[in-house]
């Protein structure tokens, strides 16, 4: 039987757990379980929140591990978070963990007895509002996702993806649930290194977000020997159909897997799949309910019943102390449809619509249509829509203009197109909204 608890590590003995790929190092679980001990015997005493900086590397997993050990309530936060110091301020944890650092604090907490883990809403910025995570949560996602993608102790993974990013957490979680090794490094798809590492410690499967996928074939993805790689998964936003065909047959010539999946951080990470046989005559949907799950549709709105529901949303530390507001019920914010064969797939956001001349535009659908020619990104300004694209000439984003004026029904003068060298992104690989917001 799998488990995510980190004391149970010892019962894997000499199998790989970890390869830190910088340094050559191979830790089993029996060596890793010592190094999470060592450090959760300096985190002893009453049990509080403790704040864990997260890099891409092992001693950010030895941390988490150990704050979870030692039974404390975890934040994972990114260690390069420009607004850690009003996090802090807002939420004072008493013990702040950067790799083997730890500092205590004095401030006592009414924590929750089922509360584990917080994550923030995105993996990204440093909202105040953040997601209450229990036990439970963990143990019923890792399970699941083991068992859909038919995880096992011979796998090996990448960590493509940040920790403090529930896609990132869940791919280390359902891992070392099974027994299963990660190669651990922090380069991204646009350095050799990454490859060279997938590549020489025979990594099996690799995670990414819509945006790294379309980065991928412009670095040369699929001219690339990694005979070791049999699945690629992808998360973290709606990657266009024509790129799921594309590495679906890509993999599939191979002999390997794409997954497309769906999730939120609300969901500890995955709510649906789509199951790899099926990718070529569902190429945009989301698939089904990962097992022990259930999708309904609620006037339009995607509606997510699970053991892995967060207990709720905090703001504050004094909103630590609550239980399960949520009682397994997700409403997505996500609009949807459901076929007849039980696919769903995902049409747009409740709040991503503009009202442009008294007309209702949807978003997400209007940025699906203009990713097809290229990246890009689209937000609305009182009349006005602005789609921000990483291709095209002066020419060729007027021509597009022009296209999307008549196909909408609207005066050309309502588009602002707006070229730019790379759309900025948050940490998960989303894109940043906000940012673009402010140009």
């Amino acid at each position: 039987m799998s488990s995510l608890d980190p004391w149970t590590l010892a019962a894997r003995g000499d199998a790989t757990a970890l390869i830190d790929a910088a340094s050559g190092e191979h830790i089993t679980y029996a060596a890793l379980k010592a190094r999470v001990d060592r450090l959760a015997s300096t985190m002893q005493g009453e049990r509080t929140l403790a704040f864990v900086a997260c890099k891409q590397d092992v001693a950010s997993i030895v941390a988490y591990l150990a704050a979870l050990a030692a039974g404390h309530v975890v934040f994972l936060f990114d260690a390069d978070l420009k607004l850690r110091a009003e996090l802090i301020e807002r939420y004072r944890p008493g013990l702040l963990v950067e790799g083997a650092n730890v500092q205590a604090g004095d401030v006592k907490h009414t924590l929750h007895p089922s509360l584990q883990l917080l994550l923030s809403t995105s993996g990204t910025t440093g909202s105040p509002k953040l997601v209450r995570l229990s036990l439970e949560n963990l143990r019923s996602n890792a399970a699941s996702i083991a068992q859909y993608l038919g995880l096992g102790a011979d796998e090996r993974a990448v960590t493509s993806l940040p920790f403090h990013y529930s896609y990132g957490l869940s791919v280390l979680n359902s891992h070392l649930a099974v027994g299963a090794s990660l190669v651990v490094t922090d380069a991204s798809v646009m350095r050799p290194e990454l490859w060279s590492a997938i590549r020489e410690h025979r990594v099996t499967s690799f995670a990414a977000v819509p945006y790294a996928y379309q980065i991928m074939r412009r670095v040369g993805f699929e001219k690339m020997e990694l005979p070791s790689l049999r699945t690629l998964t992808q998360a973290g936003g709606k990657l266009p159909a024509p790129l799921v065909a594309h590495y679906h047959a890509l993999m599939k010539a191979r002999g390997g897997r794409f997954f497309t999946m769906y999730g939120q951080t609300e969901a500890t990470a995955r709510i649906s799949y789509l199951p790899p046989e099926r990718a070529e005559e569902k190429a945009g949907s989301i698939g089904i309910a990962i097992p022990g799950g259930r999708l309904e549709l609620d006037d339009g709105e995607l509606v997510y019943h699970g053991p892995n529901v967060m207990l709720g949303y905090a703001t504050s530390a004094e909103e630590l102390a609550l239980g399960d507001t949520q009682g397994g019920v997700l409403r997505t914010g996500d609009l949807g449809t459901r076929d007849d064969e039980g696919f769903f797939s995902i049409t747009g956001r409740l709040k991503r619509f503009a009202k442009v001349y008294g007309l209702r535009i949807n978003l997400d659908e209007l940025e699906a249509k203009v990713r097809n020619h290229g990246n890009a990104a689209v937000l609305s300004d009182d009349e006005r829509l602005t789609l921000f694209c990483e291709f095209g000439s002066d020419q060729e984003l007027a021509t597009l203009r022009a296209t999307l004026a008549s196909e909408l029904q609207l005066n050309v003068n309502t588009f602002r197109m707006v070229r730019v060298e790379a759309l900025p992104l948050l940490a998960s690989g989303k894109v940043d909204y906000d940012a673009l917001s402010r140009r």
